[in-house]
């Protein structure tokens, strides 16, 4: 156990980012003040970091270019293996794209559980054999729908 300097709370060992240049291996704030920290630091300093990052892109070309190869090739692998397992899943999103695209659906723009309208919504397929009848709903709700369910599916079993 190891007390934070910032929150003032004692937790463990693992709480605490790795630092060779302390006695025990690890820094003195725990990770939960040291991430509160950098995030309010990037606010502060936005536009400098973004200014570093397109500079650093800029001038290292080559790696950039390696990294997003990889990247593709990454996710064409991840996206055919998800395909591969998920047919019906995918067959239903087909579908349904396809639907709204050719204006037969709807898409509506507020979530349909908590009402929120500043997020992007999703569809939520409750039966993959009938892929035209969806929910639309946020991220968070989305989220949670699908815990939910995975939830009730253990104690089922």
């Amino acid at each position: 156990m190891k007390m934070c300097k910032r929150c003032d709370t004692s937790l463990p060992l693992e709480s605490f980012h790795k630092h060779s240049g302390f006695k025990d291996g690890r820094r003195t704030i725990c990770k939960n003040c040291a991430n509160a920290e950098m995030r309010k630091y990037y606010e502060a300093n936005r536009e400098s970091h973004l200014e570093t990052c397109r500079n650093w892109q800029k001038n290292n070309q080559d790696k950039v270019a390696m990294y997003q190869q990889r990247h593709r090739k990454r996710k064409i692998k991840s996206d055919n293996l998800y395909k591969a397992n998920h047919p019906a899943r995918v067959r239903a999103q087909k579908k349904l794209n396809y639907a709204v695209f050719k204006g037969e659906v709807e898409k509506v723009e507020s979530c349909q559980v908590c009402g929120c309208s500043d997020k992007k919504t999703e569809a939520h397929h409750y039966d993959y054999d009938k892929p035209l009848q969806v929910i639309w709903v946020c991220t968070s709700c989305h989220g949670w729908i699908h815990r939910k369910y995975k939830l009730q599916e253990a104690v089922n079993a």
